[in-house]
């Protein structure tokens, strides 16, 4: 997954306080240009966009699951 993508990720899927504390930090009179805190900022925006990205890859296998029994109770499948 690209950078771009995982800002979009993040800042559709991360939690209200997340979202608010990374866009304070970029927009913060400057704060985010200096080396010391921009090198741990893009490490926080990938560390979050990975756990979303995770949690939704698991979600996905766990609806499938459910779906798959779902449908074999329906069904009689089996």
């Amino acid at each position: 997954m690209e950078a771009t993508e995982k800002v979009r990720l993040i800042r559709k899927r991360c939690s209200p306080s997340s979202q608010k504390l990374i866009a304070f930090i970029e927009t913060a009179s400057g704060i985010a240009q200096v080396p010391k805190v921009l090198e741990p900022l893009n490490l926080l925006k990938e560390t979050v966009a990975d756990d979303v990205e995770q949690h939704f890859k698991t979600k996905s296998k766990e609806r499938y699951k459910f779906e798959a029994k779902n449908s074999e109770l329906k069904h009689g499948h089996g």
